[in-house]
């Protein structure tokens, strides 16, 4: 096959894989009442659709070096995009058990590709890195309003089970273009695992987590919040998904602007103001809700990948940056998986939503000194 083909091949799989993310955590949200009517669950339970999965992808970050050693990068893939697949079409069986139990095997699904597509796009495309890690985070979160758009749309003909089954369409795709891409592949080993040993790791870990717990909150809750103030489910997709492409396209355009490594401080600081603007809008209500998810996309897309590049930013090494990658990302999706089920908890004590975006201002408010103070320049040993 002719190298250039081989070249796009393998740039649509990574777009294609990153798509199929967020779809299986997002697509629940504008039809969540409707899940909770029919199986029982309350906000707990319904906060385990979420949990469970970035919990999963956390302990994932740490474990899948292993895993890509003893099997290789494209096979844990394929394996990855088949429990994607398995999961989202299982869930045709509306109950209780088998929504919660499908949610995990798409979790350990995307724990896997997570964790190995930053090395493997590190290795693959060399020359071309920054350009497709950008690409892979735009479409990672693009996959959100995938989920988000075209599940109410789907669920309104048939059921809730039928929208969230059908997303096991994309990951169909994605594994047909994985194996025609056979160039899409890194030599084993090359995805050491993490050290927790040094105090930037913890320093990252507390700002990754602080930072992108906002993201696990609004997909799980915001649709309910806008169905109890009157919004149709299938208008609460289209915000959802509107909140998703924003959340993209901001993960797509701030990362290359910003080259250097002295502004991208700042940079994530005004994406924390956008999002602390987000949550102070959803208290008050009174702004079209439009603007709300806009601006709160925008701010929790360029957190997301601002954070990402800001941890490559602190090591010069290559083997040292995917370690520190998958320490980082293990730990702060773990500290993520939380909030949906604190937020479930802290509405049954206070009978609202506000209590909860109010917890989540005060979470960005202490996350701001440590973004502030984030490490930035590469750590040299002494001679």
């Amino acid at each position: 096959m002719h190298k250039s083909i081989e070249t796009i091949l393998a740039i649509g799989a990574v777009a294609l894989i990153a798509l199929n993310l967020r779809p299986f955590l997002a697509g629940p949200g504008p039809v969540l009442t409707r899940i909770g009517a029919d199986t029982g669950l309350g906000p707990a339970g319904l906060s385990l659709l979420t949990l469970g999965p970035l919990a999963l992808i956390g302990v994932g970050a740490f474990l899948a070096p292993r895993i890509q050693a003893q099997i290789g990068a494209r096979r844990a893939v394929l394996i990855a995009l088949f429990c994607i697949l398995a999961g989202s079409a299982a869930r045709l069986i509306p109950t209780a058990a088998v929504v919660i139990v499908t949610a995990a095997i798409c979790g350990l699904g995307v724990a896997l590709i997570q964790a190995v597509m930053p090395a493997l796009i590190r290795e693959r495309f060399t020359r071309r890195y920054g350009l497709v890690t950008s690409l892979y985070a735009a479409c990672l979160l693009a996959g959100g309003a995938l989920g988000a758009q075209t599940v109410p749309l789907i669920a309104a003909g048939t059921g809730w089970n039928v929208g969230l089954a059908s997303m096991a369409l994309p990951a169909l795709l994605a594994m047909a273009v994985t194996l025609a891409a056979r160039t899409l592949d890194m030599t084993p080993g090359t995805a050491p695992g993490p050290s927790m040993a040094q105090q930037r790791t913890w320093h990252l870990i507390a700002c990754f987590g602080a930072l992108n717990a906002s993201y696990a909150t609004v997909i799980t809750w915001l649709g309910p919040q806008f169905e109890l103030r009157g919004v149709a489910p299938a208008q609460v997709g289209f915000l959802i998904g509107v909140m998703s492409i924003w959340q993209a396209a901001s993960a797509l355009v701030l990362p290359p602007l910003l080259t250097a490594p002295h502004r991208r401080r700042g940079a994530i600081l005004l994406s924390v103001a956008l999002q602390m603007a987000g949550f102070v809008l959803l208290i008050l209500g009174s702004a079209p809700p439009l603007v709300t998810v806009s601006i709160m996309g925008i701010g929790l897309g360029g957190t997301f990948s601002l954070m990402i590049v800001a941890i490559v930013d602190c090591t010069e090494d290559r083997g040292a940056a995917v370690r520190l990658m998958a320490a980082v990302q293990g730990g702060g999706f773990i500290l993520n998986a939380a909030a949906p089920l604190i937020a479930a908890l802290v509405m049954a004590k206070s009978g609202g939503f506000a209590a909860v975006w109010a917890l989540h201002l005060g979470l960005l408010l202490l996350a701001v000194p440590l973004v502030a103070t984030m490490p930035r320049l590469p750590e040299r040993d002494a001679p």
